[in-house]
């Protein structure tokens, strides 16, 4: 059981890592409309990518070093990524703006990796009742891992989160995400 939990684990932080890293990008630049529109269509286009499952931004987040540690647990990163993000919807509630100041009120709908994590480790926990795992190599006990991940995240089903503040900031002509904002997000997306 702890061979297969200290995987979970690593993969669990890995992905995390992974996820976290795409959601820094969002920038909204003004061109004409006014403040509010930029922001709905800046969020609604950077949260699109996710729920479309853009190409270039599962590439962005399943690079190399990312799809190299998962395929030791024999999992194709790109995969574990669309079976995470199934379900993955949004709903901007409200968009306002003060000054160089605006919050974007957004309701998203994910799985997240506490649910997930809760989930490895049950299946974890019956295949260790039931596996003896003492006498597998350390790659085979990995594919076990990689095994378990793979049906926790195609058992957990996305739910609704609390509907989110994404603040932004004006700088110049663009509307960048404070740090407030990305934390919402992944708190939303990690079930944190």
């Amino acid at each position: 059981m702890q061979r297969i939990s200290q995987g979970s684990k690593k993969l669990l932080a890995l992905v995390l890592a992974a996820t976290m890293l795409c959601f820094g990008a969002l920038v909204l630049s003004s061109c004409g409309k006014s403040d509010e529109e930029v922001v709905r269509e800046g969020v609604a286009r950077e949260l699109d990518l996710v729920k479309n499952k853009d190409p270039e931004f599962m590439e962005s987040i399943t690079d190399a070093a990312l799809a190299s540690e998962m395929d030791a647990y024999g999992i194709d990163a790109n995969e574990f990524m669309v079976s995470y993000l199934e379900g993955f919807d949004y709903t901007i509630n409200d968009v306002t703006v003060d000054g160089d100041t605006a919050t974007a009120n957004v309701t998203i709908t994910c799985k997240t990796l506490t649910d997930i994590y809760n989930e490895v480790m049950t299946n974890a926990e019956e295949t260790a009742n039931n596996t003896d795992t003492s006498s597998m190599s350390e790659d085979e006990a990995n594919q076990l891992v990689g095994q378990i991940m793979m049906e926790a995240v195609g058992q957990v089903q996305a739910t609704t989160q609390e509907p989110i503040d994404l603040t932004f900031t004006l700088n110049g002509n663009t509307w960048e995400p404070t740090a407030a904002a990305e934390t919402a997000l992944q708190n939303a997306l990690f079930g944190a």
